[in-house]
């Protein structure tokens, strides 16, 4: 979109940012009239010291209503006289009181609430049950369909926010490595979504790559009060999130009493049966204080750190092309996967109250993560080609499979391209990002403003990333799907070839070690302003204006060696007869580990850059980066393949973002309406590697004479790859949103929400991408100005909420997607100098990036939360929670054949939850069930060439047993089915590709109180 703006000095300039400078100096100027008197104070828990947030405060008898703030504080200024004062939050005992009010006079009540429930059960439970209600009491309060979830709700967490996520309606969590890595809202991809601290974008490096995905693997949990989900955003959030916005909130001392709370739990976390995990578990611990120093300085400060293991063994295998059977297996690889993850950091948070209108706040967040890895890898293969038999029955040709397969099983002959290659790797993945905030928030007589700064930044950091890879040939096979294992782990036989138990039967290697850095970088501000209006209607108009910048620097720097020995050749040399390159100096002396338990052990390098103690976990000490650094004239570097690769990798993106809205709403006491429309400036920026192979430089290649040198080499990379080109691009959008609430009764909500949102083009679409070839005459170039997608988006809900601290919600929501990304390779450099190339590539077809397409979602919402508190004795311990979500898709998705939710890569078409609570006495027992459909991996028009990851259903326990005052044990275990962490498929016939076991994991240790 493109609509009318207003210019200055050459840029353009949102025409509502003129709007917000207006109203805001306008209230500036705006001052308190007298004849009225103030009524402040504070909600709070009695049982749990906790301040309530959106508690509902109304003077009985009269129109003045409020909800409390984040720190639990109102307030009404209201003419003078006597007044009742009624309070009610979720799950707790309403309360009233009387105040007198006189002209110019403030008083000051505290509110506090509390429940029966709560005097009986012990503080950690109490935080829990209020941690549901309050999550409950702000979905209520919501003027658009929102999701809370508190980080109390569903017992002790492993460090990952996404852990709760996960659990509710519409989001899908993806696993990697047994932690949640990505999450998916309402189907739509990860790099749809927006995830923020406290409204603010979190920066994310997303593994060194140019994606807008959002790793949660790298963020703490400990900092977090309770995260929302928001499906159907407000103007006054970013527009980017066509999936949704998941928003973590960070802790405040202000969320409790005035007072000291000093909290920690220490233990471990431990895979009981993977061999390959220590003993006992790895350990972890967190700590948390807040305390609220006279009322006008809080202070809080969180901490954690956990080490936990992710053994696993994994599978793959291929067949030939085809759906009907028999199919010839051509290919089986499996993995010994050992990754060590250690997750730290936590965040130190001050606010101060200037008064009670006043506060300021600065947040500092840090989140460290470390990755090391010790893999081992097997993969056996042949071509595809089945062989002949000549008249004597002998078999003839090169095709690898024998005749005579069956679905169950094939074998393979003893030809070159029947190989195994076994590889040892060495991983280390360094990754910390930082978070720093700083704002204020003001409230006057019907007037509220805040504003914030705000800094975050991500790098992710790989180095010597790789390993030596062994090679063997003429290696002839069995495999045999129809294992007592299952089709996951098949058994596998040698039947010809030379031994591949033995290293003198390998006779290629190659060594390939990356060394890459991502760095990821926000800066932002934002300003907003809230006029409220006690007119006969309540209403309020809020403006305000944000601005963020965002960078993001890439390299990769990779290296490949092949060990060629002495006489320089790898292998037998043919001018001597002899191979003298004696790979058994490299083979690990004291690796044992058979995957499943039962494949072959095979002679694996020692992993490169283990050469300390306590790298590894088996052999440390002389491996193949050791004798690379003291011997490299045995070792030949590929520098063509290096240089090209690192020039490719050196990338630079930067995108700005500025966004101006206005929005109102009105309040007719049983519907209110909130409307508005938001304006957003996307300018971005990306430079990297242009290639391009001229007339000149392939002339000057072909007069070359004799073998190619390294210098020469990398002469020609730098010819062809060693330029710069920046690409540069501008769009502008509107997005109006209209949201209606309608509460016929107390306890039942109804909504009706319209929403605008965009799909921002991935980065690696808007960063340069120039490569010309001159024999077949094609530019291929990325689209800077790449138009984002676009989504309108409708909601129908209906709520209803019943006490203590439960609800029932059905909603069904539709998203129209339009400006589908696509590729565009139907337009043809013009001649003349300014054809945007200097003149050059006259006629050749340039291929590139363009919107279009079209698609719809379609969805059902279902969700159930109860604590039984009201059914007597033994059974108002329990409580439950249930969701459920169906979507539905169609659309053309840049081509033009028309697809549906089967045939659309990356959409879960189904997803829910269930979870079963005991809680009694300061005992928690939680059983948890989480359920993902089957997905399509990847879209093809042969159907058996489509690939499906295979649904996955997960349960949990978590457990706290109470030791005594303030103390308590807890006993987690995740995925206790020893369900598969991921396992994908191929076709119409479902035959199994890839499969990852991975064990359950044990979590336990204390948690206490002071």
């Amino acid at each position: 979109m493109y609509p009318y703006c207003h210019r200055s000095g050459g840029r353009v300039v949102p025409p509502l940012l003129t709007l917000v400078l207006a109203v805001a100096l306008s209230a500036a100027a705006w001052s308190q009239t007298g004849g009225t008197g103030i009524i402040t104070g504070r909600v709070s828990n009695v049982a749990t010291n906790n301040n309530l947030e959106g508690a509902t405060v109304r003077l009985e008898g009269t129109a003045f209503s409020t909800d409390t703030s984040r720190e639990g504080t109102y307030r009404f200024e209201v003419p003078p006289g006597n007044y009742t004062l009624h309070a009610s939050f979720t799950g707790l005992d309403e309360q009233t009181f009387p105040v007198a009010v006189q002209a110019g006079g403030t008083v000051v009540q505290h509110i506090p609430l509390t429940s029966g429930i709560y005097k009986l059960d012990r503080f950690i439970v109490s935080s829990e049950r209020e941690g549901n209600a309050q999550a409950i009491t702000l979905q209520r309060q919501s003027v658009g369909v929102r999701n809370v979830v508190s980080a109390d709700a569903l017992g002790a967490l492993a460090g990952n926010p996404a852990d709760l996520v996960a659990r509710l309606p519409g989001v899908v969590g993806d696993s990697v490595g047994g932690d949640i890595r990505y999450v998916s809202i309402r189907g739509m991809s990860n790099n749809l979504n927006t995830v923020t601290m406290d409204g603010n974008r979190m920066a994310d490096a997303a593994s060194n790559g140019a994606t807008r995905e959002f790793q949660f693997q790298q963020v703490g949990s400990d900092a977090v009060e309770r995260i929302e989900v928001i499906k159907s955003p407000t103007p006054d959030m970013d527009a980017d999130s066509i999936g949704g916005a998941v928003n973590l909130v960070s802790k405040s001392a202000f969320d409790r009493s005035p007072g000291r709370r000093l909290s920690y739990s220490l233990g471990s976390i431990w895979r009981p049966y993977s061999r390959r995990d220590e003993p006992g578990g790895r350990r972890n611990y967190t700590v948390s204080y807040s305390e609220v120093f006279r009322e006008k300085l809080g202070v809080t400060f969180n901490y954690g750190m956990r080490e936990h293991a992710n053994t696993s063994d994994m599978t793959g295998k291929n067949y030939v092309i085809g759906d009907v059977d028999p199919v010839a297996t051509y290919n089986f690889n499996m993995q010994d996967f050992r990754n060590i993850r250690t997750r730290w950091g936590g965040n130190l948070k001050l606010d101060y109250k200037l008064s009670d209108q006043s506060r300021f706040y600065v947040n500092f967040v840090m989140n460290k993560h470390f990755e090391h890895s010790n893999h081992t890898s097997t993969t056996w293969s042949t071509n595809q080609v089945v062989a002949t038999r000549d008249a004597s029955g002998a078999l003839t040709g090169t095709g690898g499979i024998i005749p005579g397969f069956t679905t169950a099983q094939t074998e393979w002959r003893s030809v070159p391209d029947s190989n195994v290659r076994a590889l040892a790797e060495s991983h280390n993945k360094d990754a910390a990002a930082f978070h720093y905030q700083a704002g204020g928030v003001h409230k006057f007589k019907g007037l509220n403003i805040d504003y914030d700064v705000y800094v975050s930044r991500s790098e992710n950091i790989y180095p010597k990333y790789g390993g030596l890879a062994l090679v063997a040939r003429n290696i002839g096979m069995r495999v045999n799907h129809a294992s007592k294992d299952g089709p996951a782990f098949p058994d596998i036989a040698q039947i010809s070839g030379p031994d591949m138990t033995k290293i003198a039967s390998y006779t290629e290697n190659v060594m390939n070690v990356s060394n890459s850095t991502g760095l990821d970088k926000f800066l932002g501000a934002a300003f907003n302003l809230k006029k409220d209006f006690a007119t006969v209607v309540p209403a309020f108009v809020k403006v305000g204006a944000r601005f963020r910048d965002q960078t993001r620097n890439l390299t990769n720097d990779p290296q490949q060696w092949t060990y060629v020995g002495p006489d320089r050749v790898m292998g037998v040399n043919p001018a001597t007869g002899l191979n003298d390159d004696n790979l058994a100096q490299f083979v690990n002396p004291v690796y044992s580990y058979q995957v499943f338990g039962k494949y072959p052990l095979l002679p694996y390098a020692a992993r490169a850059y283990r050469d300390k103690k306590g790298s590894t976990d088996d052999y440390f000490g002389p491996n193949p980066s050791t004798h690379l650094a003291a011997n490299p004239q045995q070792w030949q570097e590929n520098v063509t393949l290096d240089r090209t690769n690192s020039l490719l990798g050196k990338r630079t993106f930067t995108e700005k973002v500025t966004a101006a809205y206005v929005m109102g709403n009105v309040d007719l006491g049983k519907v209110s309406i909130m409307g508005g429309v938001r304006v957003e400036k996307t300018e971005t920026s990306g430079t990297g590697a242009k290639n391009d192979l001229n007339a000149v430089e392939r002339a000057r290649r072909a007069a070359w004479v004799g073998p190619v040198t390294d210098a020469e080499a990398a002469r020609r990379v730098d010819a062809q790859y060693g330029t710069t080109v920046t690409n540069r691009g501008e769009n502008q959008g509107v997005f109006p949103g209209l949201h209606f609430k309608y509460r016929p009764i107390e306890r039942l909500v109804t909504r009706l929400g319209y929403a605008t949102n965009i799909g921002r083009p991935a980065i690696s679409s808007l960063l340069p991408r120039l490569d010309v070839t001159h024999e077949t005459q094609r530019v291929v170039i990325n689209n800077p100005s790449l138009k984002p997608q676009t989504a309108n988006n409708f909601d129908v809900s209906l709520e209803y909420y019943f006490e203590p601290a439960g609800m029932l919600t059905a909603g069904v929501f539709l998203k129209e997607i339009s400006s589908f990304i696509f590729t565009d390779s139907s337009q043809f450099i013009a001649a003349g100098a300014n054809n945007g190339y200097d003149g050059e590539y006259v006629g050749y077809n340039l291929i590139t990036s363009a919107n279009g397409g079209f698609a719809k979602v379609r969805g059902l919402e279902l969700a159930y939360q109860q604590q039984f508190t009201f059914l007597p004795g033994f059974w108002k311990s329990f409580g439950v929670f249930i969701n459920y979500t169906r979507l539905q898709t169609e659309g053309n998705f840049g081509g033009t054949t028309v697809t549906r939710t089967g045939q659309v890569p990356g959409f879960t078409p189904e997803s829910g939850n269930l979870g079963i609570s005991y809680i009694r006495g300061g005992m928690s027992l939680r059983v948890q069930f989480n359920h993902k459909g089957e997905t399509l991996g990847s879209f093809n028009a042969n159907p058996a060439n489509r690939t499906y990851t295979m649904a996955r259903s997960v349960v949990d326990i978590k457990t706290v047993f109470p030791i005594r005052k303030n103390l308590s044990l807890y006993l987690d275990v995740n995925n206790v089915l020893d369900e598969a962490e991921r396992a994908t498929q191929r076709g119409d016939a479902r035959r199994l590709l890839t499969h990852s076991h991975l064990t359950p994991q044990f979590m336990f240790g204390l948690n206490g109180r002071f």
